[in-house]
């Protein structure tokens, strides 16, 4: 039954004379935990229902066990300098509104959640002056709504999926956002399992956000922002052997002045299906030290006045794409160091905006441009018919450079051009 209270007094007789029962918060007060279901456990002797919330506040270390499902309106973890475990033990724990922890500025709280099923709306860990951390353990977590995941939204929080049996489904679309508002820090961490978001993904909007993929299969349905307003900084960083994230549209880094965007692939496989924008007014920086980069896209590096750099450091980093600009917009800056691996491409164009810089380097690696009709590689110049002032280098240190060209060169290449026909 849901109840009111006022001074510990249970009042729940003029709400049925209504014919409302009013939403209650519901406080744990077992300090050594227990079963959900039993009302001792709860202040008033009445355990939460549908419709009300539960709270978590005790300062301890305790382990709350469900031994049936737990359909909730919001639970609301903000327990001080401790850690609350959740062991649904089978069963569904389902607030249907949020899951929050870490709400209360001046805070730090905790929560650990295994064995079992989580249903809600909203899940949101580190909300303005607080700091919250979330860890699952052979979960299945299906969030519902718009944007409705919020990691760092004002504070500081973290969301770990720690094991293979964990499964993490946004489904509702919308923003999704780990480091929202200047001056918070989000961290997701995926050890192992699925991280399936429907909607966008923004890492780094006006705070600091960290995505580290050391495991697991991670989908995004949309796109990725990495490094979205000014004063933000967002950070992807894949590791883990066999890790892999599939992003449906494109990758955008620096997007605004003053931001900063870095994706780090040191193993598995990023699979990019949109235009994607290293750099638009911000700065961006790619580094591949192992794992691959794939995908049909175009990448502009950057997409406007911005600096994006692309770096490749090791033999087992490849990149394939549909093209890359370098950059593309007016005042950019492009710099791209290939000291090994491979890269290929259907063409590259250095500097390909007014007044823009476009810079490669190659040493120790091997890169195809493969396009057969038009232009394979362009530096500077007027490529379009429209460019003006731009200027192009490329730097070859070594025989293995440019395999092969497609079809032609246009501009100047700088720099001892072994290897390089201009219809080879």
């Amino acid at each position: 039954m849901n109840v009111t209270r006022v001074g510990g007094l249970v009042l729940s007789c003029l709400a049925l004379s209504l014919g409302q029962v009013p939403a209650a918060t519901n406080n744990w007060t077992n300090d050594v935990g227990g079963i959900f279901n039993v009302v001792n456990n709860w202040e008033g002797g009445v355990a939460p229902g549908a419709g009300d919330t539960a709270s978590f506040t005790n300062v301890a270390n305790y382990t709350v066990t469900l031994s049936a499902d737990a359909p909730l309106s919001e639970s609301r973890v903000n327990a001080h300098e401790s850690t609350v475990t959740f062991d649904l033990a089978g069963f569904t724990l389902s607030p249907t509104n949020a899951f929050l922890v870490g709400t209360v500025s001046g805070r730090v709280a905790n929560a650990v959640v295994s064995n079992g099923v989580l249903l809600t709306r909203a899940m949101q860990v580190g909300a303005i002056g607080a700091e919250g951390s979330v860890t699952y353990y052979g979960v299945s977590n299906r969030i519902s709504g718009a944007g409705g995941l919020n990691i760092g939204s004002g504070g500081t929080g973290v969301l770990t999926l720690a094991d293979a049996q964990t499964m993490l489904y946004a489904t509702g679309g919308g923003t999704h956002f780990v480091g929202q508002n200047a001056g918070s820090v989000g961290t997701v961490v995926v050890s192992n399992g699925l991280l399936n978001l429907t909607g966008f993904l923004t890492v780094g909007d006006a705070g600091r956000g960290t995505l580290a993929l050391d495991g697991g299969t991670n989908i995004i349905s949309s796109s990725v922002t990495i490094g979205s307003l000014a004063g933000s900084e967002g950070v992807v960083n894949m590791a883990g052997a066999g890790v892999s994230m599939v992003v449906t549209g494109g990758v955008n880094m620096g997007t605004s002045a003053g931001s900063m965007g870095y994706l780090n692939v040191s193993n598995g496989l990023l699979s990019i299906g949109g235009a994607s924008a290293w750099g638009n007014a911000g700065r961006a920086l790619v580094t591949l030290k192992g794992g691959s980069i794939t995908g049909a896209f175009v990448a502009s590096l950057p997409r406007g006045a911005g600096t994006g750099t692309l770096v490749m450091a090791s033999a087992d980093s490849s990149f394939y794409s549909g093209g890359v600009l370098a950059p593309y917009g007016a005042g950019g800056r492009s710099e791209v160091y290939l000291s090994n691996g491979y890269m290929n491409a259907d063409s590259m164009q250095l500097g390909f905006g007014n007044s823009s810089y476009g810079y490669i380097s190659v040493n120790n690696s091997t890169v195809d441009f493969r396009r057969t009709g038009g232009t394979a590689l362009s530096i500077g110049g007027n490529y379009d018919g429209t460019t003006q002032n731009s200027t192009g280098l490329v730097v070859i240190a070594d025989e293995r450079a440019f395999r092969r060209v497609g079809h032609q060169i246009t501009g100047t290449c700088i720099g001892t051009a072994v290897g390089v026909g201009s219809n080879s």
